[in-house]
């Protein structure tokens, strides 16, 4: 188990985001944003450059090999996805594949786009926030890599544990450390400073109904279970966990629903695979 004095330590010593990731995200949630100044911020940082063109030239947003300056990948993504591309990439660059022991992080990220398309799509087709549905289910799971690179050796027991009793990864955190990926992703998500919607998701998502309600919680919880069905990526479990019926209900959505739904899922997801390359 861990003590308290323990993980205060461990999360202390998450290192904080990107500089050029904290100062692109504070520029985009200004009430007025300068597209011009935002370019120019952006442009000191070639791999984030990199990646927002990329992106933009993804068949997602229908641009393939069109999008040939920053200036115009950044016309074509908009504030709200710049924000998701940034925010994930500086992410990633903290949370480094060569790090991970017990995940593929190739794996885990598609998960993750599975689970961010799911929600986007479960968003619009309820007249809900469908952009901060996506972003949150991009991140609902940093809390696992979080864990596989520094929590390393005692991570290597929940995964033991998850084997052997074969149960949720999440019902083995709490048996072997006595905290889940939830509560440290949510607690390095504090000291990251981002969104607080994103920290509700990531600290809720998996139990719902357990925490004051939130529809982009909902949303993602459904979101996360539909790309498990779909069997996109691999988000560390044994076994699929079940569907909140109280999300459903408050999202006014049914079991019909979210089969009219996956045809739409499986299309967007092929789509922005690039979103997620590294």
């Amino acid at each position: 188990m861990l003590d308290k004095t323990e993980l205060k330590k461990i999360i202390q010593n998450v290192p904080l985001l990107p500089m050029s990731v904290t100062t692109i995200i504070n520029e985009l949630n200004k009430e007025k944003i300068e597209l011009k100044k935002l370019e120019k911020i952006i442009a000191k940082d070639p791999f984030l450059t990199g990646r927002l063109l990329a992106s933009a030239n993804s068949p997602f947003y229908g641009f393939s090999g069109q999008v040939n300056s920053l200036n115009e990948a950044c016309m074509v993504l908009g504030v709200h996805s710049i924000r998701n591309i940034v925010l994930t990439a500086g992410i990633v660059e903290n949370l480094p594949a060569e790090r991970l022991c017990h995940f593929n992080s190739e794996e885990f990220w598609h998960h993750s786009l599975g689970t961010a398309i799911s929600a986007s799509v479960i968003a619009k087709k309820t007249n809900h926030d469908s952009e901060a549905a996506f972003t949150a289910g991009l991140l609902h799971d940093i809390g696992k890599l979080i864990l596989d690179i520094h929590f390393n050796e005692m991570f290597g027991q929940v995964i033991e544990y998850r084997d052997k009793h074969n149960c949720l990864l999440i019902e083995a955190e709490q048996h072997v450390l006595g905290v889940t990926h939830a509560d440290i992703g949510a607690l390095v998500s504090l000291r990251w400073k981002l969104p607080k919607i994103i920290i509700n998701v990531i600290n809720q998502y998996h139990k719902p109904s357990d925490g004051e309600e939130d529809v982009i919680v909902d949303i993602v919880h459904v979101a996360s279970i539909i790309s498990r069905c779909l069997e996109i990526g691999d988000p560390g479990d044994s076994v699929t966990p079940m569907l909140n019926e109280k999300s459903l209900k408050r999202l006014n959505f049914t079991i019909n629903n979210l089969g009219d739904a996956f045809h739409d899922i499986e299309i967007l997801y092929e789509k922005s695979l690039s979103l997620i390359s590294t």
